[in-house]
């Protein structure tokens, strides 16, 4: 019988072991979202370093996403100028993201949608 499991009841933690999820820190991991970016100001590069530090910090505990969202992902957003136009933020998308695996359904929604003109 599938069992479905609501993504809010599980920490970042549970997730990481559940499907073996590990830091990438590979340069040719994704390369596109490191290829052809536009020169960081040293402020900038700073404000990443601290932001990927309390990341890395929180991520080793057992811990609820919304502080992870408060303390690395709103502070993101505004480096990236994703409050400004043409961007549009929209929190609690009402969307159903589901994965299945042995038996189990994790379902959720997209906490933090960034929209250029249309989705």
């Amino acid at each position: 019988m599938v069992q479905t499991v609501p993504a809010k009841d599980l920490s970042l933690h549970d997730v990481k072991v559940k499907f073996g999820l590990k830091l990438a820190e590979d340069d040719r991991f994704f390369p596109e979202w490191r290829d052809s970016l536009p020169e960081l100001s040293e402020s900038e590069q700073r404000s990443l370093d601290r932001l990927k530090a309390d990341y890395l910090y929180l991520a080793q505990y057992p811990m609820p996403e919304s502080p992870i969202e408060m303390v690395v992902l709103s502070p993101l957003l505004e480096l990236a100028s994703f409050y400004r136009s043409p961007f549009r933020v929209s929190a609690e998308t009402p969307v159903q993201i589901a994965a299945e695996d042995e038996g189990e359904i994790i379902q959720g929604r997209i906490d933090v949608l960034v929209i250029q003109e249309q989705f």
